[in-house]
């Protein structure tokens, strides 16, 4: 029997992978900037900056990141749900 597609694409996986990561050295969140250049480096398409907040806004509707806002600048925290994404992804690609 096939597996179930996975459920996060090739770039969303290694945008969570990085906040994971960086959630194991620190507490502190990840900052936009410094994730739009792994995304950009990741060849995500769009090179735009509304681009990266609308594939940033799809992490968060699915509830795989937390994003907040201070002083005018956006960070990212990885959820449970992604860590969860993560492991099912890792196990399609593992089958």
């Amino acid at each position: 029997m096939f597996a179930a597609l996975p459920e996060l694409s090739h770039v969303q996986y290694l945008v969570l992978r990085i906040l994971r990561d960086h959630a194991f050295r620190t507490t502190k969140p990840v900052e936009a900037r410094d994730l739009r250049k792994v995304w950009l480096a990741a060849g995500a398409g769009n090179r735009s900056l509304p681009a990266f907040y609308q594939f940033m806004q799809r992490l968060v509707a699915g509830r795989f990141v937390e994003a907040s806002t201070t002083t005018g600048r956006t960070s990212y925290r990885i959820t449970a749900m992604g860590r969860d994404a993560i492991r099912r992804q890792r196990a399609f690609y593992k089958e």
